[in-house]
């Protein structure tokens, strides 16, 4: 029977190990950032889709009659995926548009409960021009933000 001390070695010495390798695996690809999900399934790295082209994430709240942060710069012609939570006590809208044409006509948007979040994906213009972010129901009460096109 091993005792208390060579069981604590043993768990570090294998803690060490598994270190060792994921450090191996990490220099090996050159990536860092894969996930494994429960089943045990290897992800491909957050913000990238499988065919290899990269998404860029951007993490927006939205508090009661605020966006934050409520300026955000993108890239011309790149798609984001708005990480959208809803930390406030109203149903919220997030919507992005072109001030130039209707809403009705948004490049993406979503409904959102409080305390839900959501995934919102835009493909961005090529050109360059300022984007509006509002909440339909509070946009009046200053509920709105701009996205830089760069």
């Amino acid at each position: 029977m091993k005792t208390k001390k060579e069981l604590k070695y043993g768990g570090l010495l294998m803690l060490a190990l598994v270190a060792i390798l994921a450090v191996s695996l990490v220099l090996s690809t050159g990536v860092m950032a894969y996930f494994i999900d429960g089943d045990g399934e290897i992800l491909p790295p957050q913000g990238e889709v499988e065919n290899g082209e990269e998404i860029r994430e951007v993490e927006v709240e939205l508090n009661d009659h605020e966006f934050a942060p409520n300026e955000i710069i993108v890239d011309a012609g790149e798609e984001v995926n708005f990480i959208v939570e809803n930390s406030g006590s109203n149903f919220h809208t997030f919507t992005v548009y072109n001030p130039d044409e209707d809403q009705e006509y948004a490049l993406a948007g979503a409904g959102i409960k409080p305390g839900d979040e959501e995934v919102v994906t835009a493909e961005i213009p090529e050109e360059n021009q300022e984007l509006l972010l509002v909440c339909y129901f509070h946009e009046e009460e200053g509920m709105v933000g701009t996205i830089t096109v760069q």
